[in-house]
């Protein structure tokens, strides 16, 4: 996979899938995934892609419809 941006390298990142509880007005858990991600080697800083997003979302999805974490 080509970076999005020359220079920016592939890493995964440690990331938090927050669990709304019933009610949808607080945090019923936090599950972290580790997910692929890109990083400015220049800034540090990481951003995630849609891949990335897509396997929180997934997470996520798994957990509210009651299938066993990942």
């Amino acid at each position: 996979m080509n970076a999005p941006v020359s220079g920016w390298i592939r890493i995964t990142s440690l990331e938090p899938v927050v669990i709304p509880n019933v009610t949808g007005d607080g945090v019923a858990d936090t599950i972290w995934k580790e997910v692929p991600a890109w990083q400015d080697p220049k800034t540090g800083q990481v951003f995630l892609d849609g891949e990335a997003h897509e396997l929180l979302d997934e997470v996520k999805a798994q957990y509210l419809s009651g299938m066993p974490k990942v």
